[in-house]
């Protein structure tokens, strides 16, 4: 899928873009589409009026997108100190920025609670996270996300987690994030904190345009009201087929289903995924389909835990280290489904290869 930049000159993309790619996937940092932040103001201030936070707020895309709505005042918090002056300088006065990371800040320290959240934090995966870091942010919010795999959170659910001690109640969240969430084994215990402590209104993905310049991420966005559901409340999963506009209303839900039924914690996936287009399937040819365990060996796909040091581009890692062993060590490697352009493809030209190594084989010293 291509991504293409908006058409109007932004700071905060020029901002991602003064970094190289590799840069911007260390810092998890990627621009918010201008459609998509119109979206999530718009939801948030249903009315002008309001106080607004966004906890990672960039050059302040998403902060300049609620001021448009109507909000009253507008804070963000950053730990880049050029994206920061970036943000002061773009929206002046109107905003107050604040350089430092969001999680360190108690709650209250910011003032009263925040009628509005407006967050697209950075996405780094557990491997990205140090050590003693990870271990900090487990202790610190482990007993909120109970049944995350250890140590396998991704930076994101510590934000979501914190954000919501800021929000005051009936106060409405505008979260963009990755998806894998939805359906991995860690992103149980995310699913059942928002089943917990808010009422979801909607989660949506699209399949019509990235949400991010120069992205390949899947993102999902969860809007939500700070507070349990009321009974019978029901969960509107909606997957686009349409690139958004600022003025688009959103469409009919694939599926709206009972909030109750999400406390369990199982995957959210097959509410957007399922889809019509399977169902008509089905229906029209009954007969024509077998279980995928008769024609192929289903595998969990391959899980280094240390991409840094075991995927290769160009014939060196992410450290710089060329591998010195037999090329046969080297497997052609596919990271995202999104990096194919047809249903044949030729391993020479995939630009990526893994380390494989036998059990119990010597490891060759790295140049």
């Amino acid at each position: 899928m291509t991504s293409h930049p908006p058409a109007e000159a932004h700071p905060g993309r020029d901002l991602e873009l003064a970094l190289d790619l590799q840069g911007r996937r260390e810092r998890g940092r990627h621009f918010t589409a201008p459609a998509v932040a119109e979206q999530m103001a718009r939801y948030i201030l249903p009315q002008a009026g309001g106080r607004v936070l966004d906890p990672a707020c960039g050059a302040g895309g998403l902060l300049e997108a609620a001021l448009g709505q109507g909000a009253d005042a507008a804070l963000g918090v950053d730990l880049d100190r050029e994206a920061v002056a970036v943000a002061a300088a773009t929206l002046g006065d109107r905003v107050t920025v604040r350089e430092g990371d969001f999680l360190d800040i108690e709650p209250g320290g910011l003032g009263a609670r925040f009628d509005g959240i407006v967050a697209n934090p950075p996405y780094l995966r557990h491997e990205g996270i140090d050590a003693r870091r990870k271990g900090a942010l487990r202790k610190r919010f482990g007993d909120r996300l109970a049944g995350a795999g250890a140590g396998r959170t991704d930076l994101f659910a510590y934000f979501l987690v914190h954000a919501t001690d800021f929000l005051r109640p009936g106060g409405r969240l505008a979260f963009l994030s990755p998806a894998a969430w939805l359906t991995s084994r860690y992103g149980a215990a995310i699913r059942r904190f928002l089943a917990r402590e808010y009422t979801v209104d909607h989660v949506l993905e699209s399949v019509a345009e990235p949400w991010f310049f120069e992205a390949r991420t899947r993102a999902t966005l969860v809007l939500a009201r700070r507070g349990a559901p009321p009974a019978g409340h029901r969960v509107s999963f909606t997957r686009l087929h349409r690139p958004l506009t600022p003025a688009s209303a959103l469409p009919s839900p694939a599926a709206a289903v009972d909030a109750a039924s999400l406390q369990d914690g199982g995957p959210w996936g097959g509410y957007l995924r399922g889809c019509e287009e399977l169902e008509a399937l089905h229906t029209a040819l009954p007969d024509a389909w077998v279980p995928l365990g008769d024609l192929v060996e289903p595998r969990f796909g391959l899980k280094t835990g240390a991409d840094r040091f075991f995927v290769f581009r160009d014939g060196r890692n992410r450290d710089g280290d060329r591998w010195r062993g037999a090329t046969r060590h080297l497997r052609p490697l596919v990271l995202s489904p999104m990096e194919l352009h047809g249903l044949e493809v030729d391993p020479r030209a995939l630009p990526r290869t893994v380390l494989v190594l036998d059990p119990g084989e010597p490891l060759p010293a790295a140049a």
